[in-house]
C-alpha cells in the first residue's frame, strides 16, 4: 500500500503541471513562475517546521510569501493571446451569419486550453490532414470559440444550443434556413466526414477562395 500511495502521486505532480500550463496559457509564464516559487516556499516552510522550534518563525515567513504569490496576479502577456492559428478564424455570430449569408458552410469548435477532451478531438480529428482536406472540399470555414478565459457571448452560444459546458461542435450549412448540426462531444474521423458529407456541394468558385484564403 506504502508503494501504491507514493506510485499515485505521480498523475497528482502531472495534473499540477497541466495546471500550471493552463495557467500560463491564460496569463503569462511570469504566473508559472510565481505558481512555483510559491511551491518552493511552501515546501520550504514545511521543512523549516519540522526542525528546530527557532525556525518555525521563517516557516511562517515562507508561508505569507506564498500566499502572497498566490494572491498576485501577472498581466496578460499579449504573445499568448488566443489568436486562432492559420486557416481558422475567430468566432462571432455577426461573421458567422456574413459567412452563411454568402452561402459558406461554417464549422464552430467551442474549446478551452483546459478542456481535454477538446485537446484530445483536436489533435486525433479536426486538426489531422483528413478532415482538414475534408473541410476545404466542402468549402467550410472553421470557426475557433476560445473559452479558455470566461466569455459571456460564448456563454450565451453554448446555452442557445442546450450545452453548460464544452466541447461543442456546431456544423452550419451555408443555407441561413437551414438547422444546424450538433456534433457529439466525442468525435471520431468519420463522424466529422458523415456530417460534412451531408451538407450541400459548395461551388467550385466558394472552396477554392477558402482554400486559399485559409491555407488549409
Amino acid at each position: 500500500m506504502e508503494s501504491l500511495k507514493q506510485l499515485l502521486a505521480f498523475p497528482l505532480y502531472a495534473s499540477a503541471i497541466w495546471l500550471l500550463w493552463v495557467a500560463g496559457r491564460q496569463t503569462s509564464v511570469d504566473t508559472m513562475a510565481a505558481a512555483l516559487l510559491g511551491a518552493l516556499l511552501l515546501a520550504l516552510g514545511l521543512w523549516l517546521w519540522a526542525s528546530a522550534p527557532w525556525r518555525r518563525a521563517l516557516a511562517l515567513g515562507c508561508v505569507v510569501l506564498a500566499l502572497g504569490l498566490g494572491l498576485w496576479r501577472a498581466p496578460a502577456d499579449e504573445a499568448a493571446s488566443t489568436t486562432p492559428a492559420a486557416g481558422r478564424v475567430a468566432w462571432s455570430m455577426q461573421q458567422i451569419d456574413a459567412l452563411r449569408g454568402s452561402g459558406q458552410p461554417v464549422f464552430v469548435d467551442v474549446t478551452a486550453d483546459w478542456c481535454i477532451t477538446c485537446i484530445a478531438n483536436e489533435r486525433t480529428v479536426l486538426h489531422s490532414a483528413e478532415i482538414n482536406a475534408a473541410f476545404q472540399r466542402h468549402g467550410v470555414t472553421y470557426m475557433v470559440a476560445d473559452w479558455t478565459n470566461y466569455d459571456a457571448a460564448i456563454a450565451e452560444f453554448l446555452r442557445l444550443h442546450g450545452r453548460s459546458g464544452i466541447p461543442l461542435y456546431v456544423l452550419y450549412p451555408g443555407d441561413p434556413g437551414a438547422e444546424p448540426i450538433i456534433l457529439p462531444q466525442l468525435l471520431t474521423r468519420g463522424t466529422v466526414l458523415r456530417a460534412l458529407a451531408a451538407l450541400p456541394g459548395p461551388s467550385a468558385e466558394i472552396a477554392g477562395r477558402i482554400g486559399a484564403d485559409s491555407g488549409i
